[in-house]
Parts: C-alpha cells; sequence; structure tokens
C-alpha cells in the first residue's frame, strides 16, 4: 500500500529530523494544513517550516500511526503524538485526512483531539 508508505516516510522523516525524508512524499505543489491553522503551500515553503520548527527547538518524541483507512486517491490515519520544545510539551491524538496523486501526497490535512477521552457518566 503506497499511501501508508508515503505517510510513514513523512512521519518518520520528522521524527528523524530529516528534511529529504518529510519532502520526498510531497508533490511539489502540494498543501499541507496543520490542526491549529497554519497552512504550507509548496516543498519550498514546507522547507522553510521543518527549519523555522527544528530551529526553535521543537522536537517530535512520538508520532505512531494507530489506523490508517484509503479509499480511492485519499486516506485518513489516527495517531498519537507527542512534541517537546523549551517551553512546553504536548501530548495528544489526531487524524490525518490526504490527497495522493501519481505517487505523491498532493494535500494532507490535521486535526487533533482537544482533550483526552473519557467515558461519559450521568
Amino acid at each position: 500500500m503506497i499511501e501508508k508508505a508515503l505517510l510513514q516516510r513523512y512521519i518518520d522523516g520528522w521524527k528523524k529530523k530529516n528534511e529529504r525524508d518529510i519532502l520526498i512524499p510531497l508533490s511539489d505543489d502540494c498543501l499541507i494544513i496543520e490542526s491549529h491553522g497554519p497552512m504550507y503551500q509548496g516543498k519550498e515553503t514546507v522547507r522553510k517550516w521543518i527549519a523555522d520548527w527544528f530551529g526553535k527547538g521543537n522536537q517530535i518524541e512520538k508520532w505512531e500511526i494507530k489506523t490508517f483507512y484509503l479509499c480511492g486517491g485519499h486516506f485518513v490515519s489516527e495517531w498519537t503524538f507527542a512534541y517537546q520544545n523549551p517551553e512546553v510539551r504536548e501530548e495528544f491524538e489526531g487524524i490525518t485526512i490526504a490527497t495522493v496523486e501519481n505517487g505523491k501526497i498532493t494535500e494532507l490535512r490535521e486535526y487533533r483531539s482537544t482533550a483526552s477521552p473519557f467515558f461519559w457518566k450521568e
């Protein structure tokens, strides 16, 4: 399944601070939308974002795919994510919705949970 391999390479690139592995799965005109709003259009912008993000002391502690669903040229994946920088550490669950064309991710949009899951009580 090429789509899951693309996502895994992208994730592994971030975990290893490897710009090349982050960029290889992406199309030249890709669009990435983070869960908190920022959008990055094209590989050159993504390259600048990578340098800025790691330059601020951010590092990924965990990014693990929990589920992966494929539907035509689109996929949805649930994951757990944790990162740390000199000021804060965050851990949360989220999903990625992406489009793949010609073996490259053309659009990748992330959503995240704002609270840990819990069982409702009457």
